[in-house]
């Protein structure tokens, strides 16, 4: 059974004008946006209830993607993987920082960097995912695996296949965990890449 939901909180005050203008700033952004991508906005104005919020969150994802590959680029090997709002790369975080930030301005980075015991951090942060699992695929299997199944992928579409059989192709995950624990499975793989690649990570994050 549903709970009651609380009633909504009137703001007032520096918060509710703070609130306010931004979502004012918001609106004329969407609208600005909606002018300058007609076709696009008219594509999702067909199937989309608030095709104004579709189209900047679009906006948004296609310009985050090409900063992520200019940073991933401008690092070269120091980059060994993309995150969802970063890429993580070894090495000095001055230095990558000084070029990420080069490669994307105006935009703005930050360095995040991970701790010295990424295991040690990820039990007292999520102390209540069982972190004994063990996968049954070391990542360097799951990433060749990962490699032919886009290697196959390619080789289809050269060919003008218009479908596959997806239960062959694709891997399967090895645990639940990467479905049902997101928070987890996504540190599993930063803690694994950091091990693989050594010690002086960091994510250069766009914010």
């Amino acid at each position: 059974m549903q709970e009651h939901l609380p009633e909504p909180v009137e703001l007032d005050g520096g918060w509710g004008d703070y609130l306010e203008a931004m979502e004012d700033a918001m609106q004329e952004v969407r609208r600005a946006l909606a002018e300058k991508h007609p076709e696009e906005f008219k594509l999702l104005a067909r199937g989309k209830r608030n095709p104004h919020a579709s189209l900047s969150f679009h906006v948004y994802a296609h310009h985050e993607a090409l900063a992520l590959q200019k940073m991933r680029a401008t690092c070269g090997n120091a980059a060994f993987s993309p995150e969802h709002d970063g890429i993580a790369a070894q090495g000095d975080p001055q230095q990558l920082l000084d070029v990420c930030a080069k490669a994307v301005a105006p935009l703005r980075v930050a360095i995040k960097e991970y701790p010295a015991d990424p295991m040690a951090a990820f039990r007292a942060r999520f102390p209540e995912l069982d972190w004994d699992i063990k996968a049954n695929t070391s990542i360097r299997d799951y990433a060749g695996l990962l490699q032919k199944c886009r290697g196959l992928l390619q080789a289809q579409r050269q060919r003008g296949a218009t479908h596959l059989p997806s239960r062959s192709l694709w891997p399967r995950a090895s645990r639940p965990s990467l479905t049902s624990q997101p928070q987890k499975a996504r540190s599993e793989r930063i803690l694994r890449c950091s091990q693989v690649m050594g010690i002086g990570t960091a994510v250069i994050a766009t914010t």
